[in-house]
């Protein structure tokens, strides 16, 4: 399955999902693994290497721009909400393009 993704596939996902769980590290949720358990389903599904390592540089990007945003500015309920949901519509999307993909 993970053969036939494409960058255009997972982008949608893997951005939502490497926020959530950046603002898990930042606010000291460390529990919010939620990328990186992404990207080992992503591996496990037969996904290129080249693919694992496009994902793996977009969520990096997303982390070295928010390295310095102060955690009051994204520790904060409403911060939380937003990644919460949007973590949960990728992780159905994610669900869903297995699903077609397969």
């Amino acid at each position: 399955m993970g053969a036939h993704l494409t960058m255009a596939d997972i982008q949608p996902i893997i951005e939502p999902l490497t926020y959530r769980e950046l603002w898990g590290a930042k606010c000291d949720q460390v529990c919010i693994a939620v990328k990186t358990a992404f990207i080992a389903d992503l591996k496990a599904t037969g996904a290129s290497e080249a693919l694992l390592t496009q994902a793996g540089a977009a969520a990096d990007s997303i982390v070295a721009a928010e390295r310095d945003t102060p955690e009051e500015y994204v520790c904060t309920v409403e911060l939380s909400e937003s990644t919460e949901k949007n973590a949960a519509a990728a992780q159905a999307a994610w669900t869903e393009l297995k699903n077609r993909k397969s």
